[in-house]
């Protein structure tokens, strides 16, 4: 919670740097807190729409919160800005497996398309 605390403490010293909202996401994910790791990420995105990092931080959020169709989305987005970024690719990967180990709950799958 502490980086929680110096990251939020930044931000109000510079609340358009991107990069202090992906590392407060980065500990909100750590933490399992979906909710304030999406709002972070979202931010990321909507200050930085071409950086790759904000889709792999809101498909993390999104991952977190266990849905995977809009992860999977967001890391498909990232990977197209970024094809060789290998942090997306395994993000992609461990959402993919995820979502197979889990219970069905209502019997639907996921499917993944390559964007782009």
């Amino acid at each position: 919670m502490v980086s929680i605390f110096l990251w939020t403490y930044a931000m109000s010293e510079d609340p358009n740097d991107v990069t202090i909202h992906a590392n407060r996401c980065l500990c909100w994910l750590h933490l399992c807190h979906g909710i304030n790791a999406l709002i972070d990420a979202y931010t990321c995105y909507c200050l930085r729409p071409k950086w790759p990092i904000s889709y792999l931080r809101l498909g993390s959020a999104f991952s977190c919160l266990k849905n995977y169709e809009n992860a999977c989305m967001a890391f498909l987005q990232g990977l197209s800005l970024d094809p060789a970024n290998r942090e997306i690719q395994k993000a992609l990967q461990k959402t993919m497996e995820q979502k197979t180990n889990e219970s069905p709950v209502t019997g639907t799958s996921i499917r993944c398309y390559r964007v782009g």
